[in-house]
């Protein structure tokens, strides 16, 4: 007689985090959609015509861009194009809006990942000096990583404008002609202010968490036994310490990306860098809101796939949940 069939724990947890996923991300759409549909349609209209136009333009382009409809069937219509990847058209500039959402997701992917590869490494080795070294540096460390975690993305933006672009000229304080017109390495230069501006406020909170997870195992028996065998210390916190941490290092990560997608809204418009940010803010204050949803949807689901992705990888360190059958 052969048993039930039981789905292993990570695999059930991939399958109902990526079910909340999707469901987030619909739900997300209608938010989004309904927010920016609550105008009049003439009022969207003069928004994107401007004060000066007559009622005769105002009914062209309600009915071009089919504003008039009940808001279910243009909810509808709006969530098949954008499954199958039509974003539509860009109510103010009449260009495919495909056309300035994919280079600006490419370059908030190319400043996020820059971001990323600075600050988790410089964390790591913190936290890890930190938590080797905790009787000696604690009452130090944490009031400096307190006073750090203190200042704002916003605040070093500005910082690193005044020294490393105005100051030193070995940056541009103003990344959008770079980005728009520079060769490859001039786009790299571009982007590393704001990526060091976003890491600067990653690091501290990583550090933090990287020495406290650390010094939690460190605490344990068998990492105690470890070093009674004599055990070289490389082995033990590769082998033993980082492995078993990295479950709560990577949740760290996922939780504090909430702070870093707001801040990748800040930064991008403190450097006028064209990532999303930066088209999310545009939109907003040129009133394209075809162009708006379609760019705040693909910001949050960018949002919640990355917790996805974060959140499985970490239970993939965490034996509890790896080891069960």
């Amino acid at each position: 007689m052969t048993g039930r069939f039981r789905m292993p724990p990570i695999v059930w947890r991939l399958f109902v985090k990526l079910l909340v996923g999707v469901m987030a991300i619909v739900l997300l759409s209608i938010l989004t959609f309904g927010a920016t549909s609550f105008r009049t349609p003439t009022e969207v209209a003069k928004s994107a015509l401007g004060r000066y136009v007559d009622e005769e333009q105002i009914r062209a382009f309600v009915d071009r861009n089919q504003l008039d409809r009940p808001f279910i069937d243009r909810y509808l219509d709006w969530a098949a194009d954008m499954v199958h990847g039509d974003f539509g058209v860009s109510i103010v500039t009449s260009r495919p809006i495909s056309d300035d959402l994919y280079p600006a997701l490419g370059n908030t992917a190319m400043l996020s990942g820059m971001a990323v590869a600075i600050s988790v490494p410089i964390a790591l080795l913190l936290g890890i000096w930190a938590a080797s070294f905790r009787d000696r540096v604690n009452p130090y460390y944490i009031i400096v990583v307190s006073f750090f975690l203190a200042i704002p993305d916003f605040v070093y933006a500005i910082i690193l404008i005044y020294v490393l672009a105005l100051g030193a000229g070995l940056f541009p304080p103003q990344s959008s002609l770079d980005m728009a017109f520079g060769d490859g390495f001039d786009k790299l230069r571009a982007t590393v202010l704001p990526a060091l501006a976003l890491a600067l406020t990653l690091i501290p909170y990583l550090t933090r968490v990287t020495q406290s997870a650390l010094s939690e195992i460190f605490a344990t028996p068998y990492i105690q036994s470890a070093f009674l065998r004599g055990l070289k210390w490389r082995t033990i916190m590769w082998d033993h310490a980082l492995r078993n941490a990295a479950s709560s290092i990577l949740v760290a990560i996922g939780i504090n990306l909430v702070i870093f997608m707001g801040g990748v809204l800040i930064v991008e418009n403190i450097f006028g860098y064209p990532g999303l940010g930066f088209l999310i803010i545009r939109s907003l204050g040129g009133s394209d809101i075809a162009m708006l949803q379609a760019a705040s949807v693909i910001f949050g689901a960018m949002f919640i796939s990355i917790n996805i992705l974060i959140e499985m990888v970490g239970n993939y360190f965490n034996p509890k949940l790896r080891d069960v059958r």
